[in-house]
């Protein structure tokens, strides 16, 4: 359902963040909707508004218990998606950094003779030209992908080191609406 499950109980997520905003304050001018923060992902607020629809209108029809889970799905599915575009985006910055170090590494070692192959993987010039691929590779993946090997979400512990850290907003109407 989602990749990670703490945001599950996080109602302000839900309540404060841009999924109630498109579907209450759509029509108004920027200055007098109240400030969010949100993800720019185009599939994801679709999917979390539909879904939050129909925890509204479950909830008029005073079925609550759908309308929370329809509220948990619209958190998940936004989660999961975000997630999924952030992954794809990893893998196509890398792959083609790993797939050119076996390329260069493949073509410099065809070139020996098959018993020298073993000393000539751990000269100093072959090692490298190889790993700094190969940990740019790595800490990017521990960067990006460390909700799936550590217990602490990096954006997570972030979050907790600036809580009291606020956002600057628009102190004046802008001249647009003045007129």
């Amino acid at each position: 359902l989602s990749v990670h499950d703490e945001p599950f109980l996080r109602f302000a997520y839900a309540y404060y963040g841009s999924m109630y905003d498109k579907l209450t304050n759509v029509f108004f001018p920027m200055n007098i909707k109240k400030p969010t923060i949100q993800l720019k992902y185009g599939k994801t607020f679709i999917m979390a508004n539909l879904y939050y629809l129909c925890s509204v209108l479950f909830s008029m029809y005073n079925l609550n218990n759908l309308g929370l889970l329809c509220e948990y799905q619209a958190i998940g599915s936004a989660n999961f998606h975000s997630y999924k575009k952030m992954s794809q985006f990893i893998d196509k910055k890398f792959i083609p950094l790993v797939f050119y170090t076996l390329k260069a590494r493949t073509e410099g070692i065809i070139g020996k003779e098959w018993y020298k192959m073993v000393f000539n993987d751990f000269d100093a010039k072959s090692m490298a030209s190889t790993w700094p691929y190969f940990g740019y590779y790595m800490g990017g993946n521990m960067l990006y992908r460390n909700i799936l090997y550590f217990p602490n979400h990096l954006p997570e512990e972030l979050r907790k080191q600036t809580k009291g850290v606020e956002l600057q907003q628009p102190e004046y109407e802008p001249s647009v609406h003045s007129i």
